[in-house]
């Protein structure tokens, strides 16, 4: 977990655990195998002030890959929040993710 580490190392510390959790939670839609559809897909959302996840944008190579993205970041559990000056704050990631046919 991130919360146990210097506070100079949680942004880092977060991706790694982001990246897990999207190589577990992966899956390639069935219909974009078939067509063999692949690309980047950047998605961004928030993090609220009470832990939850926002998402703002979506983008790439075709929606089938867009809403796959979506539905792995709807998948993560409340996060804790940011905090600056001691207060809760709302922080915004990207995140890129890789579909690619083998």
């Amino acid at each position: 977990e991130c919360k146990t580490i210097q506070m100079e190392k949680h942004r880092d510390c977060f991706y790694e655990m982001m990246s897990k959790f999207i190589q577990k939670n992966f899956y390639y839609p069935e219909e974009a195998l078939e067509n063999k559809i692949q690309g980047r897909v950047f998605i961004r959302f928030v993090i609220e002030k009470d832990g939850s996840i926002k998402i703002v944008t979506v983008r790439g190579p075709h929606k089938l890959l867009e809403e796959a993205a979506i539905n792995m970041i709807k998948k993560m559990p409340k996060l804790i929040p940011g905090k600056q000056k001691g207060k809760t704050v709302r922080v915004s990631y990207s995140v890129p993710i890789i579909f690619k046919l083998q």
